[in-house]
This record gives structure tokens, sequence and C-alpha cells, in this order.
């Protein structure tokens, strides 16, 4: 199938900002994100059209063994995780951690970069989710170069960009330019910074 299309973006959210997240995103008037999630659901009527926790259950006798919450809350289990996935309309989610957020849409990284129309709708939806984060930028990259790591294991932004400069060396100038990098080596390797304040 290949590499999918991941953005991460930087937040100072507390842990009762997150656990409000579901509800601020189902009640808000993100117009890029709602149109984004109506396209998809025109083309694929049966992918979910709710915000909601994916939280960490137990059957247990109090319950009649049916499922329970294993925490109290959403600011528990984040505390006690780390990490917490907000599961969104049209297989768009959100990967939380006390740091960091990765959006996560099902799209394929090559065709992000390759189809022109579509990146700058994904850029669009991204600069949304980063007006409602309060983040600045976000940095897009295969989710094959494993992000989702980072979250889990609780770094911070900073670790993160220290640790691509390593593997990858500088940020791309462009999504271009990683395009072209796909298309002569096949390699999904790379990332790019989007600044918002530049789009604004």
């Amino acid at each position: 199938m290949g590499a999918g299309f991941s953005a991460v973006f930087p937040h100072r959210l507390n842990g009762t900002e997150i656990a409000a997240m579901a509800e601020k995103l189902a009640g808000s008037s993100l117009p890029v994100l709602i149109g984004h999630i109506k396209e998809i659901q025109y083309n694929n009527p049966h992918v979910s059209c709710s915000w909601c926790w994916e939280r960490e259950q137990r059957y247990t006798r109090e319950s009649n063994y049916t499922k329970k919450n294993l925490f109290d809350s959403i600011e528990e289990e984040l505390e006690c995780r780390g990490t917490l996935l907000l599961k969104g309309p049209a297989g768009i989610d959100l990967l939380f951690s006390r740091h960091m957020c990765e959006l996560q849409t099902g799209s394929r990284w090559v065709y992000v970069l390759s189809n022109p129309e579509y990146r700058e709708s994904i850029r669009a939806v991204c600069c949304e989710i980063a007006g409602v984060l309060d983040a600045q930028f976000a940095v897009y990259m295969a989710d094959s170069c494993c992000a989702s790591d980072y979250l889990y294991d609780e770094h911070s932004m900073e670790y993160y960009l220290s640790s691509l400069h390593k593997r990858f060396g500088p940020p791309a100038k462009s999504l271009d330019v990683l395009l072209l990098t796909q298309e002569r080596t096949r390699s999904s390797e790379g990332y790019f910074i989007d600044f918002f304040q530049q789009r604004v």
C-alpha cells in the first residue's frame, strides 16, 4: 500500500484542554476540515462520522463482564498512558502526547506529494488544526519514518526535530523537493516543515 502521510504539531495543551478536544472539533467551525471530511464521506459513506476517544477498556465483574473504561477520565488516562488517540470522521485521527499531536489522514504520502490540488487541501486542513492547537508549524513526513514512536516515547518537539536532522539532514525546501527524491530513489525519506504564519 505504501507509506501514509503524517503531520506532527507541537502543542502546550493541558490534560483538560486535550480532553475537551473531541467536543471542540465536533462543534467547531472549521470549513476546510469539514469540506475535506464531507468529500471523503461522499465517496465512502461507510466511514465514521464522529469524533471519539479510543479508551483503554477491560471486562470486569463489577460491570457484569461488559466493557468498562480502565480510567475514570481522559485526563487520568493521558497521565498514566502518555498518549491518547482521538478517532475522527472519514479516517482522520489525532494522536496526542503531552507535547505533540500527530494527524493521520489515511492519505498516501506519494499521493499528497504528487497531486498539487490535494496537497494544498491537506495543507489547509493542517493549518486549521494548527489553529485549534495554537501551533505555528507542522512537520510533514511519511508515516514509515515512525513519527508516532516519538509521541509514544513522550519526546518533545525539540527532540523530534533534532532526531530528524540527525537522520535526514535539514528539512526539504519544499514538498516538490521531496517528490523529486521519491521519484528518483523510490524512498519515502525526508521531511518538510510548514510554517503557517507564512500561509495567512
